[in-house]
């Protein structure tokens, strides 16, 4: 894994050949449980597509840095975060701390 970001107490992990994310954080607002944020085009838009069918809206939709967040859960009982980058990814910051760039 490589850096690929790094900024408000989060820092965002990249695998070699892959668009896919793993972002870690120190933020105690957040639920220490690991959650899986499955990406969809727009958050507001799949959130009543679920909820026509029978999804229950635990958290709206919100903003976050790169879009909007919410959290779902299906008629099985399963809680499902969706995300959006309505927004844009986030800027490549690979500056260490020393100030030098990897």
């Amino acid at each position: 894994m490589e850096w690929r970001w790094l900024g408000d107490g989060s820092i965002g992990l990249v695998f070699p050949e892959s668009d896919t994310e793993i972002v870690l954080h120190s933020d105690s607002g957040i639920p220490s449980a690991v959650e899986v944020h499955y990406l969809v085009e727009d958050v507001v838009a799949a959130v009543s597509l679920y909820e026509a069918q029978e999804c229950q809206v635990l958290v709206a939709p919100f903003d976050v840095t790169i879009g909007k967040c919410a959290v779902i859960k299906d008629p099985f009982g399963i809680r499902l975060c969706i995300l959006d980058m309505t927004k844009g990814a986030r800027a490549l910051n690979l500056a260490s701390s020393s100030g030098e760039s990897d």
